[in-house]
């Protein structure tokens, strides 16, 4: 499988029109005990209408503060922020809990928080709705709702279980659900939250294979945050977060060569900010020890990256 590696630029200020995630330079500081934790440090990134895309990184990398950022849950310390449009930190407190409920889409890891056990798979689906998700699309009558409702489930292979309760359902069945529920209200973005961290491989492609489904069915925009380095290679898209920021991209695509052989590309891109900074990957720099100083040329239109030692 052929890869290489390229370096995607930064610094033209890319259109928001068809964008539905937009983040530019976010900051995010905690203050704890006296000590100033700094989760994201000049992170962008731009995810486009309809993408399925995977955020991944150690724990502390600063995935979950950002995806709590983009949910709306929680505001930065600097930067900018765009998601459906609407500008993030320009939001009053009551304007999130807006856009919270009419734009964005939540799926927990534990599917506890997404789904609850007393009601039955087609009332967790109307539940959302019936609290007023979805707005300007929000359904009013009960007929209206369970139309929707059924439609989300079809979509999902779930609505053969609609009078179920979500026990009875299996691990990914569960988390199909809880897709459902957060697409009940017809959101541009569905935000997941380590969605199949407690999933065997087969519940796992299994789930993430309904987020494409979703996406391509809906045009809905779909970011998995993850820890798990193998969803990448389920998704066309993955961005690596490092020390809050992002650090590398992965774009996977399927050629055609000339005898008619169908095979998959697969490239990595390192991520250059408005300053200059790159990551360079952890392996690179073991295999070729680069430590605090290194040398830099530009030679034939490319740059060359050299151990201090070497001239």
């Amino acid at each position: 499988m052929p890869s290489t590696r390229h370096i995607w630029s930064e610094h033209s200020q890319p259109d928001v029109s068809d964008a539905d995630i937009l983040v530019r330079d976010l900051v995010k500081i905690y203050a704890s005990t006296g000590v100033e934790v700094q989760a994201l440090q000049g992170l962008s990134l731009k995810v486009s209408r309809g993408e399925v895309v995977a955020i991944i990184g150690a724990s502390g990398s600063g995935k979950s503060t950002l995806l709590s950022i983009l949910s709306g849950h929680n505001t930065p310390t600097a930067g900018q922020a765009w998601v459906a449009g609407r500008n993030l930190t320009t939001l009053t407190p009551r304007q999130r809990i807006h856009f919270a409920r009419s734009s964005v889409g939540f799926v927990w890891q534990n599917t506890t928080k997404n789904l609850i056990s007393h009601l039955s798979v087609l009332d967790n689906v109307m539940l959302p709705l019936g609290l007023g998700a979805g707005e300007p699309h929000r359904l009013r009558t009960r007929r209206a709702q369970r139309r929707r409702a059924y439609e989300v489930l079809t979509s999902l292979q779930l609505d053969g279980h609609a009078h179920l309760f979500p026990a009875a359902l299996n691990s990914a069945e569960q988390q199909r659900l809880a897709i459902a529920v957060a697409l009940a209200g017809h959101p541009r973005v569905i935000l997941a939250d380590e969605p199949t961290g407690d999933l065997d491989d087969h519940a796992s492609r299994d789930v993430l294979a309904a987020f494409t489904d979703v996406s391509g069915q809906f045009g809905t925009t779909v970011v998995v945050v993850t820890h798990d380095p193998t969803i990448a290679n389920h998704v066309q898209r993955t961005i690596a977060i490092r020390d809050g920021r992002t650090s590398l991209e992965v774009l996977r695509r399927t050629t055609t060569t000339p005898d008619g052989q169908v095979t998959e590309v697969v490239e990595e891109f390192a991520v250059i900010d408005q300053v200059g900074r790159v990551q360079i990957p952890a392996e690179f720099t073991h295999e070729l020890g680069l430590v605090d100083r290194v040398r830099l040329a530009m030679t034939d239109g490319h740059v060359e990256i050299r151990p201090e030692g070497h001239s």
